[in-house]
């Protein structure tokens, strides 16, 4: 017969060994996810330049942010501006993910603005066109010192 103390030790390794188990498994999809969503944003902008045969939106961040209180990001569009219906901007990692969205209304199709960043993410920008179309631009910006 098994003692008591046997036991609880036995008990005790199975439930450190399977939540470290588990936790191996989490860390091994999140990674995986990572490398999906890059792969489906790369493969998303060959689609766009096959059909186009361009970039039509761009943006510029800069690689590495000194800080993340202020930075400045300017997003363009190389189409006709009468076709813009929005334009959204995206940073993954801030508290509130959504960052700009405004309505186009025959206007050049240029914004430069400075954001937050709470720390090192992509950001996004989408312009969406009035047939239901999009764009996007994606460019990583590292950031030293926290600004959210």
């Amino acid at each position: 017969m098994i003692s008591r103390k046997t036991f609880l030790m036995k008990l005790a390794l199975v439930g450190f060994l399977s939540g470290f188990s588990a936790r191996l498994i989490a860390e091994e999809k999140n990674q995986e996810s990572v490398e999906n969503t890059d792969a489906a944003n790369s493969k998303l902008q060959e689609e766009i330049k096959k059909r186009l045969g361009r970039d039509l939106a761009s943006l510029k961040a800069p690689e590495i942010a000194e800080s993340g209180a202020t930075v400045p990001i300017k997003i363009s569009f190389d189409g006709n501006p009468d076709v813009i219906e929005a334009l959204h901007v995206f940073v993954d990692h801030n508290p509130s993910v959504h960052i700009l969205g405004m309505k186009y209304f025959g206007i050049e199709p240029f914004l430069e603005v400075k954001i937050r960043f709470a720390k090192t993410s992509p950001v996004r920008s989408v312009i969406v066109l009035k047939n239901g179309d999009a764009f996007m631009a994606v460019q990583d910006v590292k950031v030293t010192v926290g600004g959210c």
